[in-house]
Order: C-alpha cells, then sequence, then structure tokens
C-alpha cells in the first residue's frame, strides 16, 4: 500500500565544506535570540550539482543562500551573503533567480555594501562571490531574465547612465558587460519576455522611437536588433508570453488594426504576423492583465499552443492553434455564454493532457483537464463544492502523480492544503498531516521541486512556522520530528494580495506592537499600530512586487514576505 512520509528538515549551520561541525537549530532561534523571526520561509529552489539550493531566513542572517542533500545534517548556509544580517530592514541577501553556467549557478544577491547584483557559486563558501558590481557602489543594478545563449547568459540589468538594459555573462567577471544599450542613454529599454530560439533570443524592448517592439540577438551588439516594427512608428506592440513551439515563436502582440492577438515569427520580418484576429477589429481577445496576469510562456501539448482568447459571442475561454488561422479555435466555452473561464494561467502537462485551472459559475476555480478537444475537456473534481472554488496552483509531477495546492475550506478562502490526483476524481485526494497544529499549512508555499526522489516545498503544518518539508513516497509511516519552537504565531494574508493584507497573531502582545512595510530595496514606506489580534493593511496604492512587513513583538523580529498583485 502506499503511504506518504513527511520529512521536517529543520535547517542547520555548518560549514558547507565538510557538513560535520556541531549544529545549531535553525528554529531554536526565536525562543531566545532578540534579532530572528520563527520562519524560515525556504523558497526560490534549483537542483545543482547534486544538491538543492535555495532561499531561506536563518535568524541573525537574515535570508541567505542554503543548501541541502535531503539531510538534517547536510543542510547548511552556503554563505552569508549581507554580513550584516537582516539588519534594520529584518533581510538579508535574498537570494534569486539560480540559472546554470559552465558548471556554476549565477544568481542576484544584495549586500549592504554593494546593492543587489550579480552573484556566483560552485556551492561552496569560498565559490561564492559577487561576480561583478554592475550598478557601481550601494546601488541596485536588479539583475533579471536569465536566459540561455550557447555558453552564455542574456540577462536584464541597470546602471545609472544606461538604465535597464540587455547585459551578457559567460561566468567571469570579464565577460560579464553590457550587451547594447537599446533605448540610448539613461532611459530603460525594459526588455522582457524573453525566449530562444535557433541560436537566437528573442524579447520585447523599447528603443524610444519604434516603441515596445519585438527584438532578437544573438549575443553580440551588432546581432542585436528590431526584428520587426508591428505597431508602426512610436506605438508599442508589446509582444509578451513569447513562447517557442516547433521552431517558430508565437506571441501576443497589439496593433491599431487588430488589438492585442495572437501572432507568430520564424525569425524573420516577413515571417512575422498575426495567426488569426480572433476578435474581429481593434478590439482585443488578450485578457487584460488588470484581470489576470499574462501567463511567461504559453501552454504547449501535442505541437499546439493553448491559451485564453475573448471573442465577439464568448468570454476568456480555452483557445488552441497550430499556428494557421483555421487552426486556431475555441477547444469548449468552460463557462458558457459571455462568462469568463479564465483558463491556462496556471498548467502542467500531465499524462499527454493539459492539467489547468479554470473558473465556471458552478464550480469557482477548480481543477481542469484537456486532451484538445471538447468532449476531453471537463472537469477533475470539484475539490470545494460551489462557487468559491479550490483555485489550484503550484503544479508538480511526482511518483506519476500530479501534486498542487488548493484551498480546502468554503469559509476559509486561505486554508490551503497539499492535493494528489491520478487525473481522475476518483484517485484525487488532498494529503493531511496526522496531527495537524495549524489552519492554512500551505498559505505561503509558492512551488513544489522534486530533487533525489522526494518532493520538496515550504510548509507550516505546525507550530515551527514555514519551514522545509518533504514529501516521499516510502512503505513507512508518518514520522513527524518534534516541535521545539514556541507556540506563537504570525500570518499575512492573502498572498499574494491584490492590496488589503490581514495580520493575525494569537500573542496578547501583538496589541500596540509596531509593524513596518518595506520594499525589496530596503527603504520603509509603511507604520502601523494593531489594536486587535487581527488587524488589516491596505498597499494598494504601492507598486506591483514583493514587500516585506515586519513585526517587532516580545522583543523578538518576525518578518513576512508579500507579494502585491492587483490582478491576482
Amino acid at each position: 500500500m502506499k503511504t506518504t512520509t513527511f520529512l521536517l528538515l529543520l535547517i542547520l549551520l555548518c560549514t558547507n565544506q565538510s557538513y560535520s561541525q556541531a549544529p545549531y537549530l535553525f528554529s531554536d532561534y526565536p525562543i531566545n535570540d532578540p534579532g530572528v523571526i520563527q520562519d524560515s520561509d525556504p523558497k526560490n529552489f534549483c537542483v545543482y550539482n547534486n544538491r538543492l539550493f535555495f532561499c531561506a531566513y536563518g535568524g541573525r542572517y537574515g535570508d541567505e543562500l542554503w543548501s541541502t542533500d535531503g539531510t538534517t545534517a547536510g543542510t547548511c548556509m552556503v554563505k552569508d551573503i549581507n554580513v550584516n544580517g537582516p539588519g534594520s530592514y529584518g533581510f538579508g541577501s535574498l537570494p534569486a533567480g539560480f540559472t546554470e553556467i559552465n558548471g556554476k549557478l549565477i544568481f542576484s544577491a544584495n549586500s549592504d555594501s554593494t546593492g543587489r547584483e550579480l552573484w556566483i557559486t560552485d556551492g561552496t563558501t569560498a565559490g561564492t562571490y559577487l561576480l561583478k558590481d554592475i550598478y557601481a557602489g550601494i546601488g541596485h543594478s536588479n539583475p533579471n531574465n536569465y536566459t540561455k545563449l550557447g555558453n552564455k547568459i542574456i540577462f536584464t540589468a541597470q546602471t545609472v547612465s544606461t538604465g535597464t538594459e540587455l547585459w551578457v555573462t559567460d561566468g567571469t567577471t570579464n565577460g560579464t558587460q553590457l550587451l547594447k544599450d537599446i533605448y540610448s542613454g539613461a532611459q530603460s529599454s525594459s526588455a522582457s519576455f524573453f525566449t530562444s530560439l535557433n541560436g537566437k533570443v528573442y524579447f520585447q524592448a523599447n528603443d524610444g522611437i519604434n516603441g515596445a517592439e519585438l527584438w532578437a540577438t544573438d549575443g553580440t551588439a551588432s546581432g542585436t536588433k528590431m526584428l520587426l516594427d508591428i505597431s508602426t512608428g512610436p506605438g508599442s506592440s508589446s509582444p509578451s508570453s513569447l513562447t517557442e513551439l516547433s521552431g517558430k515563436i508565437y506571441f501576443y502582440a497589439a496593433t491599431m488594426q487588430y488589438g492585442s492577438e495572437l501572432w507568430i515569427s520564424d525569425g524573420t520580418p516577413s515571417g512575422t504576423h498575426i495567426v488569426k484576429d480572433i476578435y474581429p477589429g481593434y478590439k482585443s481577445s488578450l485578457e487584460s492583465i488588470s484581470v489576470n496576469p499574462l501567463p511567461t510562456k504559453l501552454a504547449v501539448l501535442n505541437s499546439r499552443l493553448y491559451f485564453s482568447a475573448l471573442d465577439s459571442a464568448h468570454g476568456y475561454e480555452l483557445w488552441c492553434s497550430d499556428g494557421t488561422d483555421t487552426g486556431t479555435y475555441m477547444v469548449k466555452d468552460i463557462n458558457p455564454g459571455a462568462g469568463n473561464s479564465y483558463s491556462v494561467n496556471q498548467y502542467i502537462v500531465y499524462k499527454g493532457k493539459l492539467f489547468f485551472s479554470a473558473f465556471d459559475d458552478t464550480y469557482g476555480k477548480e481543477l481542469w483537464v484537456t486532451d484538445g478537444t471538447a468532449t476531453g475537456t471537463q472537469l477533475v473534481t470539484d475539490l470545494v463544492p460551489g462557487i468559491t472554488g479550490s483555485v489550484p496552483s503550484c503544479f508538480a509531477i511526482y511518483q506519476n502523480l500530479l501534486f498542487y495546492k488548493a484551498r480546502q475550506s468554503i469559509t476559509d478562502q486561505f486554508d490551503f492544503q497539499m492535493v494528489q490526483t491520478d487525473g481522475t476524481a476518483t484517485g484525487t485526494k488532498v494529503i493531511t498531516y496526522p496531527t495537524i497544529a495549524r489552519s492554512r499549512p500551505l498559505e505561503n508555499t509558492w512551488e513544489f521541486i522534486v530533487y533525489d526522489s522526494t518532493l520538496y516545498f515550504g510548509a507550516s503544518y505546525d507550530n515551527h512556522g514555514n519551514e522545509l518539508w518533504s514529501l516521499k513516497d516510502t512503505t513507512g509511516i508518518y514520522r513527524p520530528t518534534p516541535s521545539i519552537s514556541s507556540d506563537i504565531y504570525f500570518s499575512a494574508y492573502p498572498n499574494p494580495s491584490m492590496g488589503s493584507i490581514y495580520l493575525e497573531s494569537n500573542d496578547s502582545n501583538f496589541i500596540g506592537s509596531m509593524i513596518q512595510v518595506y520594499d525589496i530595496e530596503g527603504k520603509k514606506i509603511y507604520d502601523h499600530v494593531p489594536d486587535a489580534l487581527k488587524t488589516k493593511i491596505d498597499i494598494s496604492g504601492l507598486h506591483q512586487g514583493h514587500y516585506f512587513i515586519k513585526l517587532r513583538m516580545n522583543s523578538k523580529l518576525y518578518t513576512k514576505e508579500v507579494i502585491l498583485n492587483p490582478g491576482y
């Protein structure tokens, strides 16, 4: 019989070279140390060199680079990059964007002396160092959009003289250079939506003359050019969701004639054209980002694209395309009539079918599946009856089963649990912890990752807070690690948020404590003093992105990372 084992990985501090020195229990810190929090909040997972690397909060060290071999003794902080620790901002270096290049990992990290810059690691303390201080001094270059091109990485970074532009690195300091200042001067080209095809990288960029259009680079300055001015003149076509399929690039683009529609390119100007005017005329078939965020990539199944589109007779529904006008059509009207299903934003290919989250007025937002036909497009299971829905997300395949995060309560919209399915209603079940002490265990879970035949994720199944957990298919039994942390909790929800965030604690000292909100660069932007055990703050006036809520209570510092996403 198949059973499941949860293992709470208590993160231990040890030297990266030996993994053998006497450990300090990561979860013990909140009891005695006035400068730490309860949650390690593991995130940004990456498998590299037979280990799992991630960002985690290490008490007085703040959010730093960690790795594990799947054992408590082999779970270590790789390096304290921001050596001043959480300091006044409440966080450390916050490593993110791990991308392998020539046997090493590059990533972005923050330090008080250099700002947020490009770093590199071979997995050891000595082999983890600043690759280049692109924005010299304490300014932030904010490296992002890492995309492989041969043995190099194309990415974006900011300087005071060029704005945010296209850069390239081969993993060496000398080989990390500005590729091209597309929008000449201090203005930014805001390059985004990168994808690779036939030795080139394609992306959206604005040169200040033609607006945001489709560009391509072969990794050289002379080979970095605008492919086509789709929306002629200074107007922008804003190509987005660039996706490679069968040797071509598919993307959304906007023109005055067609609105925002699906386009295709073979990498040449003459081979770049609209696929189909789904909503005829100047109106757009593309979902507004105020309704649903644009997917980074479109879904691909059996040489076809799957996406959400609007036409004159239906709401936003499931469509597919083979790249031709006649081969582009609505698969199924999931939410019949003018209603919207908002499908294919969260998706995964499993057992030769596309599984995705979709909404209708009967079941709410639930898990659906399609084989590409109308009859083969159906609800997998109504996990939370009624229009509330379970809101599936964070899909991962493990042991030939599909795992995901889903809401389990009609009354508590933040009670997310782990669910596994074999693709059928009868084969779908909630994975619960047998001695669960807290509700909402997956409220702050953003991803699942498979490493060494085990599924890893962040969760708060007991009073340790949000820590690193694993699920393994064995013949054993549930073996929870005894809780050693205090029973005090501090939660922030919903997360992501559209603007309003509820803060809650079970400690009476929460009332009258100090709550502060910081942006990712450490700038304080909000103060709040709660007058009850549950309070609300409004950050709807801030820009979309990551923020840190810092609570000072009981001579300790508690920090929560939240995401502001008005389209969530």
